[in-house]
C-alpha cells in the first residue's frame, strides 16, 4: 500500500526476444492464390463506376489484409502487412504501377494480381515486410 492508500500497479516487464528472422517461410503461393481468387470472385458482373470504385477499394484492401494475416500466422506476428488495390477505368490507355519499399530479400515479399474486364483494370498487391 502506498502512502496515499492506493495500491501500486504491478508492472510486467518483457525481455527482448532478439529474433532476427521469422519462424517459417511465407506461404507465397497461398497468398497469390488468395489474391487471385478474391479479385476474380469480386468483380464479375460489375461495370466500372467512379462512385463505387472507392468503396470497392476499401472492401478489397481490408479483406486482402485480414486473409493474408490469417495465412501468415504460422510465420509469427512480426510481419507488417500492407495492401494496395488500384481500380481504373479501361479505355484505350496504357498503365504502369510501381512501388518502392525498404527490403530484406530473404524475408520480405510482394505478391500481386491483375484483373481485367472490358470496363476496368484492378490490381491487388500485398506486401509482407518482416520487422525484427
Amino acid at each position: 500500500m502506498s502512502h496515499y492508500g492506493y495500491f501500486s500497479a504491478v508492472r510486467t516487464y518483457y525481455e527482448p526476444s532478439y529474433r532476427l528472422e521469422p519462424n517459417a517461410k511465407l506461404p507465397i503461393a497461398k497468398i497469390r492464390t488468395m489474391i487471385e481468387r478474391e479479385l476474380e470472385d469480386f468483380f464479375p458482373g460489375l461495370e466500372y463506376s467512379i462512385l463505387e470504385a472507392s468503396n470497392w477499394v476499401r472492401v478489397l484492401t481490408d479483406r486482402l489484409k485480414s486473409l493474408t494475416r490469417d495465412l501468415i500466422q504460422s510465420c509469427g506476428e512480426r510481419y507488417k502487412v500492407i495492401t494496395m488495390v488500384t481500380i481504373t477505368q479501361r479505355h484505350q490507355q496504357a498503365m504502369q504501377i510501381s512501388s518502392q519499399c525498404m527490403w530484406e530479400k530473404e524475408y520480405d515479399t510482394v505478391v500481386s494480381h491483375e484483373y481485367k474486364s472490358p470496363s476496368m483494370h484492378a490490381i491487388g498487391t500485398v506486401f509482407c515486410v518482416y520487422t525484427p
